[in-house]
């Protein structure tokens, strides 16, 4: 077999017989474009679907029923060695074949449909990932896999400087399946993550090693595994704003505040609450105005706490939020998506309704997050396999807040631009704090997708 790097992540199976049909699948099934060698070995490609991006732009599919008709179309499309455009998605990739190790490697371009963003492909399925905030010298990413028979991984990318091309920096091993992993805001070569066995959860803080771009297999370094908790393990939030030695980590009961020293590679539990046996969390987020504040997501509200006396200081009785994010600008603004009501903007000092509703996304809003920079400035991300950029206008005073307020919820929907170039449901989002115009986001197929929003943002 011959692995293909392709987002989708199928295989290709390499066969003696020089003419084998190709199984009939329909095109609706299949979500990705496949692999060529070089002509030397083309009689011996062999895919239970092949499809390949002819003619217009955007390109349409061809389904080739009959290795003959493939055979003869890329003797008239072969033109440099290794290398071949395709994309069934909308995806250009240029796709090269080592013959040393009998390995393909992808490179993606700019997306079409009006879209310019640069992707990278992950081998498995994933999850989440991070912007590396404690990198000030380059736009990077975490991103880790989850696959539960093959060895996990983590990926260090980098966006190069003509913001054309993403690069692995770093690709590290992990035992088990990453379910959340979090970047360290003051040290970039420090995350966490939240990982499952298939049976069990539990959630460590690694360390990438100082030499890794010059070692071959450089080895995570684990400095403190967070194994206090006895339920399954949700997520683990840094505070946002900078240095701080304290970490907080959430599972389905329970509320932990951790005292960590990274130098002396320590993490101890500081204190815990529960959050009541009616209640199942879910997620959470730190408030970057308030290092005492986070607000926590479970069916039927969202709980805000403090961090000093570990209790709920106040509620925003709203079922099925599956996320939740503070605005970074506006230190009353709290932003949170939901499973069938879309996306909901609450203001902190009124929370009995919404100050305003956008519509979110056609099946379950997975995520948002809100831009560190822009206020009102928000990304979402839903199982509908797309990503949308929604920019909510800033209240002028507290009256005009108040007035809102008063009235029946706000309708509203400024949506600036909809990123549908995906082929699977987009579960995580990360905005660059060094180049806050930039996203990343990582749909479940393992594709990371790196785009600005600078078309798209109204001039000031």
């Amino acid at each position: 077999m011959y692995r293909d790097f392709t987002p989708a992540g199928f295989w290709l199976c390499l066969k003696e017989s020089k003419r084998q049909p190709l199984m009939n699948m329909k095109m609706n099934f299949v979500t990705e474009s496949v692999l060529v060698r070089p002509l030397r070995g083309i009689n011996e490609i062999c895919s239970s679907a092949l499809f390949v991006a002819v003619g217009s732009t955007p390109p349409h599919l061809t389904l080739f029923d009959g290795l003959g008709l493939l055979e003869r179309f890329l003797c008239s499309l072969y033109v440099v060695p290794c290398w071949v455009a395709i994309g069934a998605s909308g995806i250009k990739k240029l796709l090269t074949f080592s013959e040393s190790d009998h390995t393909f490697s992808c490179r993606c371009s700019a997306m079409q449909g009006g879209s310019t963003g640069v992707g990278y492909g992950l081998k498995y399925q994933a999850r989440c990932i991070s912007d590396v905030k404690a990198d000030t010298d380059h736009t990077s990413f975490l991103t880790g896999t989850l696959s539960l028979k093959e060895e996990n991984e983590v990926h260090l990318i980098r966006l190069s400087s003509g913001g054309t091309e993403l690069i692995c920096e770093g690709l590290f091993s992990h035992p088990n399946e990453i379910w959340d992993l979090a970047s360290c805001p003051f040290d970039q070569r420090i995350f966490s993550t939240v990982f499952s066995s298939g049976e069990s959860y539990g959630a460590a803080i690694w360390q990438i090693p100082e030499l890794y771009g010059q070692l071959n297999s450089p080895q995570l370094e684990r400095i403190a595994s967070l194994d206090a908790h006895s339920s399954k393990i949700k997520c683990v939030l840094w505070w946002p704003t900078g240095r701080h030695d304290k970490l907080v980590s959430i599972d389905e009961q329970n509320l932990f505040l951790w005292s960590i020293d990274t130098s002396k590679k320590t993490a101890q539990v500081q204190s815990q609450q529960s959050a009541g046996m009616l209640h199942y969390l879910s997620g959470g987020a730190w408030d970057a105005h308030d290092v005492n504040a986070v607000a926590l997501t479970c069916e039927s509200s969202v709980q805000l706490w403090d961090l000093r006396t570990m209790k709920t200081t106040n509620s925003i009785q709203h079922a099925h939020v599956r996320n939740v994010d503070y605005d970074t600008k506006n230190k009353y603004m709290l932003v949170t998506a939901e499973d069938e009501s879309g996306i909901h903007i609450w203001d902190l000092r009124k929370p009995k309704f919404p100050v305003s509703e956008l519509p979110g996304h056609s099946h379950w809003t997975w995520t948002v997050k809100c831009n560190p920079e822009y206020e009102g400035l928000i990304l979402s991300a839903g199982t509908d396999s797309a990503v949308n950029l929604w920019l909510v206008p800033p209240s002028s005073d507290d009256s005009a807040l108040d007035s809102l307020l008063e009235s029946p919820t706000r309708r509203v929907d400024p949506l600036l631009h909809s990123y549908t170039d995906y082929e699977d449901s987009v579960y995580d989002l990360a905005w660059s704090s060094r180049e806050p115009w930039i996203f990343a986001s990582l749909s479940y197929d393992g594709r990371v997708v790196v785009e600005s929003i600078k078309p798209h943002h109204p001039k000031k």
